[in-house]
Formats: C-alpha cells, structure tokens, sequence
C-alpha cells in the first residue's frame, strides 16, 4: 500500500523588499527586487510504499547551492531520524526569485538571513508533509499537449511529454499531483527580471488547487528549452508576456487535470544517490568563487587549472516502473534522450558521446529526467559540442564557434566539458547497483 502526505507553505523575506534589498539570480546582473507579483512557494511531499519513504520538495527559485540543501536534509533527518531513504530538493527554476545561489547575480552574494528562512521553512514543510500521510493508490498518466514551444537551441528537440503522477488517498481526501514538464519559467517579462514571481508554474499549480487538489511541480531537461514567439495567442492589453505566463501556465494546468488513460502502480520505492568531484573550469565561477559567492561543496580535483572541484550529487528514485535521474543543474535534452541527433551537427563529432538517461534506464519501464536536484552546478551539455573561446574562455557569450557557426552561451554557464560525462557514468554506476 502507499502512503503520502503534502504540504506548502509561503517563502517571503521576513524583512520586506521595501526595507532590503534583495537580488535576483539571473543573467549575471545586479537586479535589485523591486516588486512582488507572487511570492515564492515551497511545496513537499512524501511517498511511502511500507518500507521505504522519500520526499520531494519542490521551491520557486532559479536554483539552491549544495551546502544549503544538505543543510535541509539534515534537519530533517535530525527531527526524524532514519525515517526517509531519499529527501530530494528541487527547484523549479523561476528566474523572478530571490538568489540562493549566490553564483549568478554577482551582485551581492546570497542574503543568508534569507537562505536560512528558506532552509528552515523547507525542512518544516517535508516534516509537516511527513506527519499528513494517508494511505491510497499511485497512478501514473501522460499526455502530449499542444501547447509546445520553440526549442531556442538546436538540434531542437526535448521531451514533450506532460506525466502526472496522482495519489489517490482511501479516505477520498484531496489527491496530490506531483506534475513533471520540460519548460524554463521565463514567461513573467524577459526585460524586466527585478521582481518575485512564480512564473508559470505557480499559475499551474494554483488552477490545480483551485479544483481541490494538491500539486507540485517538477521541471526536465530543460536546457534550451526556451518559450519561442510562434504559438502564443495575440498581445493582451499591451502586455504581452505577463499574459503570456498567465496563458500558458492555465493551458498546462488544465492539461495536466484532462490527463485521462493512467497506469496504477505497484507500492514499490528504490533510491540510490551518490556524489561525483566536477572539476571547475569556468573561469566566471572561479571569479564568483574568489568573491565568496559560489557556495559549493569543495574538493581538490587535479583536472580544474584552478585545482577545485565541486563535490555534488546525482540520484534516481524508481516508483514500480517509473524511472527518475536527478540531476544537479539545467540537463540538456541530449542528456536525457540521445538518439536521433546526426554527427554533422555537433562540433566536435569525434568526441565519444556520453549515454544518455535512456539509454542507462534502457531496460524497460518509464524513465524522467529532473533538473536542479540538490544543487545549481550550471548546465549540463555534451562534451560533443562544448566550446569555448580560447584566447578568453566562458567570458564571450556571443562568440560564434569557427565549425558550426553558433553561440554557446550555455557552455559559458556550465561548470566545464567534463561534467555531463562524469554524472551520467555516476548515474549509471548507481542504476547498475539497483
């Protein structure tokens, strides 16, 4: 039988924006906070199959350092000790947050007051979370709704499927919709990032609430899958990307509530998580590191020029046939879904390819690929198409490599080429041992 339990709660600054100033982690720039549209959320649940219990909590910021989520998980465990196998930290990375990264604004690091309310609170959700649990059945449903978008890089693909996974108490209770999707919350006003909102998934989970359920969201491989300008409806009163989150975080809502042929599944839990050394290449996080702002687990690594590594983690959390990859930072589609893509369009074909989450889940069953798991190391992108200007590395977004012709703003946001390899051979070593 399965148990599960939810709760959320309000994230806001206990000192106010009117009498703080507090930064926005995004595009490496100083966005002091200017007004509040919502304010951010944090929702949890725990799933339970009798033997083994996880939690899920999933908050409306661009990113969480490491040390803050252990820092959760470790309250946690304290309040109830070898209860949980698994607590995994999400974010739906909302770019209208305020920054507990302290890695992309470089502005004025973290505002750690801040950082530890949103610990605290986190910790309080998965407990509350932890002590709502029922007993009920598991469904797992999916559709493909046409509500897509443009993929802003090539080779122009992600996974575009929308899974619910639905509890379903005994009692006839309110269900829980943990909802998985494969889209960056971008949509609020790509001009104007000063301010806290929760973008689309907030207006999803509310249409979700709004019909006596409980949600949360969980966001994909999402690296380069941008909001594109080809299927949105006409501008609305002059305000054309406000709107635009308001439309589609409602289309994806309502998809997500219309998702009719389920599958039940079996109460059935693995986990496995382990930690891998990244070596830091990235001369930017190098400088965030030298200011203080790049909060990081920190090792030697003999493969960084500057000899520093970031100890973070991958994870999978298996429920019967449903296969999940945590990830610690923004996956590129070709990570969780390599195939189909021709040789001629990386930059470096020769390079070995590293495998792809299906191809490590390949055996059968339903796999997902999560993003912003426990960690912010940047994007996670194929060694086969990592470039970087030599003469000035990660510094010049606009450069254009010399085979293909495009820009590689990603890779000049990424901790460095060896990344992705190192946490899909973690990922499939962990697999292997399940």
């Amino acid at each position: 039988m399965w148990f599960a339990g939810f709760d959320k709660t309000v994230v806001a600054p206990i000192v106010p924006i009117e009498e703080r100033e507090y930064f926005t982690a995004g595009y490496f720039g100083k966005n002091a906070i200017t007004r509040v549209d919502d304010h951010s959320q944090c929702r949890a649940v725990v799933l339970g199959d009798g033997e083994k219990t996880v939690a899920v909590a999933s908050l409306d910021f661009g990113g969480m350092a490491r040390p803050f989520a252990l820092r959760i998980q470790d309250k946690v465990n304290e309040a109830l000790p070898g209860v949980f196998a698994q607590i995994d930290i999400v974010c739906t990375h909302t770019h209208t947050a305020i920054d507990i990264m302290g890695m992309f604004s470089l502005a004025e690091g973290c505002d750690m007051e801040f950082v530890d309310h949103v610990i605290g609170l986190t910790a309080e959700t998965i407990i509350n979370a932890y002590n709502s649990r029922k007993p009920g059945k598991l469904f797992r449903g999916m559709s493909r709704p046409e509500i897509m978008y443009d993929i802003e890089t090539n080779p122009k693909r992600a996974d575009t499927r929308l899974t619910r996974i639905r509890f379903a108490p005994d009692d006839g209770s309110k269900e829980i919709y943990l909802i998985h999707y494969t889209q960056h919350p971008v949509f609020r006003d790509v001009d104007d990032i000063a301010y806290i909102s929760r973008d689309w998934p907030g207006v999803m989970c509310d249409l979700i609430d709004g019909f006596g359920k409980d949600s949360l969201f969980i966001n994909g491989a999402i690296g380069g899958a941008n909001p594109g300008g080809t299927r949105w409806p006409p501008e609305w009163n002059g305000d054309p990307d406000y709107n635009r989150c308001d439309w589609y975080g409602t289309a994806v809502g309502w998809a997500s509530l219309l998702i009719s042929e389920e599958k039940e599944l079996a109460p059935a839990i693995k986990t496995a998580q382990g930690t891998a050394n990244i070596p830091l290449a990235n001369h930017l996080f190098k400088m965030a590191h030298n200011a203080g702002f790049l909060h990081l687990v920190e090792e030697e690594n003999e493969d960084s020029e500057f000899n520093i590594g970031s100890v973070t983690e991958v994870g999978i959390l298996i429920l019967d046939d449903t296969k999940i990859a945590w990830f610690p930072g923004e996956v590129f589609p070709e990570i969780a879904i390599n195939e189909g893509i021709a040789d001629d369009y990386w930059v470096y074909p020769e390079r070995e390819a590293e495998k792809g989450v299906n191809e490590i889940f390949g055996d059968g069953g339903y796999s997902l690929t999560v993003s912003l798991c426990n960690d912010h190391v940047g994007y996670i992108l194929t060694r086969r198409d990592f470039w970087v200007e030599e003469k000035n590395p990660y510094f010049n977004f606009e450069a254009l490599d010399p085979v293909r012709g495009r820009k590689h703003y990603q890779c000049c946001t990424s901790t460095g080429p060896m990344t992705a390899g190192i946490l899909t051979e973690k990922l499939a070593e962990l697999y292997s041992g399940i």
